[in-house]
C-alpha cells in the first residue's frame, strides 16, 4: 500500500553515558545515566562512544520530557510530589569526533541540557516525546490536583509529511514484577506515532463471473449531519504527571473551516487492485456521528447509513469500508475489514467492526 514504508514503527535511540568524572556532585546514590533504547533491538545501555545503531528512520531530532514521582498518597501507588528531571530536551543526530563511530544520539547541550541521571528512591518515572524537536508546538502544565503535561500542535493532515509524531508514554514504579520490561536503570524505549488516521471506502460487487458489473456513479461517503470530515485542527496529547495513570490521551480541536465535504474516490476490490488502494489522511475522530453512503447504481440512486459506533477513528489505524453492491441493484454493508496498525511494536492486528 501506499503508507506501508511511511506508517512505520518509530523507536528512537539516545546513547547517552558517563564518561571519568561525570559523577554527579560526588555521589555514588546517582550512577546510571538515563538511557534511551530502540525498539526491539536496543536491550542494553551502550557508551556515546561506541557503535550505534544507524538512524534508518528520516527523523533527525526529538524533544523530550521526564518526570519522576517523589511521593505517595494515602494509597501505596497513588503517586504524588512530581519534579521535573528533563524540561523538552532537544535530542538530535549528528556527526560525531572519533572516525569510529561517525554519527550517534545526544542530548547534552553545555549546561543548558546536561546529562541526567536516575534517582533510585523514586517512586514512578514518566517519559514523553514528540518528533522532530523543530515541530510547533506548546508545552503546559494544567491542574492543581490532575497534574499533566499537554503538548499541543498544530496539525495539517493532508501534508502527512510533515505531521510531527508524539510519543506513548513510557511509565514505570521500577517494581519488576508489575513492569519487567521497564526497571529503573534500563534503557528507555520511546514509541511513536502521527496524530492522524486512514480512511477509505470500496466496493464489492455480489455477480456472476460472466455478468458485467453495474455501472456506479455520484458516489460519496461523508457525515449524515452535513458536516466536514476534518483534516486540519489542534491535536493536544495529555500525559498524567501524578496518580496512577500511566497511558495518555488525546483530543482535537477544529476550526470547522479545514477539511472536506465527502469522500469520493472509492475502489473496487478486485484480486488485482485490492492492495493498490489510497487513504484520505484525516484527523483522530471519536463520536462523530454516522455517515451515508450515496452512489447510482446503473443511474438508479442509493442511499445507505454507517452507524456512528463504527465510526470511530482512533490515531495510527487505517479503515476500510465495503460495500457490497448485490444482484438486485441494492447497496448492501457486507463487512468492515480489519483495521490495523503498522505503527506501534508488537500489538499487530486489530479487528475494529464486525458485522
Amino acid at each position: 500500500m501506499k503508507y506501508a514504508t511511511l506508517i512505520s514503527v518509530i523507536a528512537l535511540v539516545v546513547l547517552v553515558a558517563c564518561s571519568t568524572g561525570d559523577e554527579p556532585n560526588g555521589s555514588d546514590t546517582f550512577t546510571d545515566a538515563i538511557v534511551f533504547g530502540c525498539g526491539t533491538q536496543e536491550t542494553e545501555k551502550v557508551s556515546t562512544r561506541a557503535a550505534t545503531p544507524q538512524n534508518d528512520v528520516g527523523i533527525g531530532s526529538f524533544r523530550v520530557w521526564a518526570y519522576k514521582n517523589d511521593g505517595v498518597g494515602t494509597t501505596e501507588d497513588n503517586f504524588t510530589s512530581y519534579q521535573t528531571v528533563i524540561n523538552g530536551y532537544r535530542v538530535w543526530w549528528e556527526t560525531a569526533l572519533s572516525t569510529s563511530n561517525k554519527k550517534y544520539w545526544e542530548y547534552v547541550d553545555g549546561t543548558s541540557q546536561t546529562i541526567k541521571f536516575w534517582d533510585p528512591s523514586a517512586h514512578a518515572y514518566r517519559f514523553m516525546a514528540i518528533a522532530p524537536s523543530t515541530a510547533v508546538y506548546a508545552a503546559s502544565i494544567s491542574g492543581d490536583t490532575d497534574q499533566s503535561l499537554n503538548i499541543r500542535m498544530p496539525i495539517d493532515a493532508t501534508n502527512e509529511a510533515d505531521v510531527p509524531y508524539y510519543s506513548k508514554l513510557w511509565f514505570s514504579t521500577g517494581n519488576i514484577v508489575d513492569f519487567p520490561d521497564k526497571p529503573f536503570n534500563s534503557v528507555v524505549l520511546m514509541k511513536f506515532l502521527k496524530p492522524i488516521a486512514y480512511v477509505r471506502f470500496m466496493f464489492t460487487y455480489d455477480i456472476h463471473e460472466d455478468e458485467e458489473p453495474p455501472i456506479l456513479s455520484n458516489k460519496s461517503f461523508k457525515p449524515t449531519d452535513g458536516g466536514l470530515i476534518e483534516q486540519k485542527g489542534d491535536v493536544t496529547i495529555s500525559y498524567p504527571l501524578t496518580g496512577t495513570g500511566n497511558s495518555q490521551t488525546l483530543s482535537v480541536a477544529t476550526t470547522g473551516l479545514d477539511g472536506v465535504t465527502a469522500f469520493t474516490q472509492d475502489y473496487y476490490v478486485t484480486p488485482a487492485d485490492a492492495h493498490a488502494c489510497t487513504y484520505y489522511t484525516v484527523l483522530p475522530a471519536i463520536n462523530q456521528g454516522s455517515y451515508t453512503l450515496k452512489v447510482s447504481v446503473n443511474g438508479e440512486p442509493k442511499s445507505l447509513v454507517v452507524p456512528e459506533q463504527y465510526m470511530d477513528w482512533l490515531p495510527g489505524y487505517e479503515y476500510t469500508y465495503v460495500f457490497e453492491v448485490r444482484l438486485d441493484g441494492s447497496v448492501a454493508i457486507d463487512n468492515v475489514q480489519s483495521a490495523f496498525t503498522g505503527w506501534v511494536i508488537h500489538e499487530g492486528n486489530r479487528t475494529v467492526y464486525n458485522w
